[in-house]
């Protein structure tokens, strides 16, 4: 699909903590007439103050990041700033992450590896609004059930070695849900230990490998 002309240039953020990488697509972007860099961002944090001080119409935003993850940023963003379309630049497999941040409201996950005229078409449907079809999306077989946003709150905090009661008095919910909502988890990865319900959560997606710290079990 050929991109449609626009009335002005689009104006575009980028984050990445990879010198190589964020130069290299400002300088490839930057030869573009119809896009206009607006401002480069290294960590979570300054991503942030990027799209308060710019606002952007699409960010390009790296999964790795230092001090946050990607899809911290993603969540925040998407809270506070709706209207900016979010595009994931990534080197992990794309469809592993896919569902999870559709779920959050990226417009779309772009590999690191694609051409260049995937990168500019992604970019426009994205400004324009429209939600990418990836080309991973229709080879993605779900063969567990998706995971409620609940129980994806109750998995984060297992993969960061929360115990139930310390998950119960982190979500403000009693004992006796956490519980329920951890074997929905471990019923739904088809895991039998909450340390194998992490590793198959990193496999398809659900976390990403460095979301998770050592499980004492």
């Amino acid at each position: 699909m050929t991109p449609q002309p626009r009335p002005h240039a689009i104006r575009v953020g980028i984050v990445d903590d990879h010198p190589l990488v964020r130069e290299g697509t400002a300088a490839l972007l930057a030869r573009r007439s119809d896009i206009d860099i607006v401002g480069i961002a290294v960590d979570g944090r300054s991503a942030l103050q990027l799209v308060e001080a710019q606002q952007p119409d699409v960010l390009l935003l790296d999964l790795g990041l230092p001090d946050m993850t990607g899809i911290e940023v993603a969540r925040s963003l998407r809270t506070s700033w709706p209207d900016v379309a979010l595009l994931v630049l990534t080197g992990y497999a794309t469809h592993r992450y896919l569902h999870l941040l559709t779920r959050i409201g990226v417009a779309g996950l772009i590999n690191k590896s694609a051409p260049v005229d995937k990168l500019l078409e992604s970019i426009h449907l994205a400004a324009d609004g429209r939600t990418l079809a990836d080309s991973s999306r229709s080879s993605v077989r779900r063969t567990h059930q998706t995971l409620t946003a609940r129980e994806h709150e109750v998995l984060g905090l297992m993969a960061n070695g929360f115990r139930n009661a310390e998950i119960a008095e982190e979500l403000s919910v009693s004992l006796n849900t956490v519980e329920f909502h951890v074997r929905h988890v471990l019923d739904k990865l088809d895991a039998r230990s909450r340390t194998e319900a992490v590793t198959r959560a990193q496999a398809q997606g659900y976390l990403l490998p460095e979301d998770a710290s050592p499980l004492d079990r």
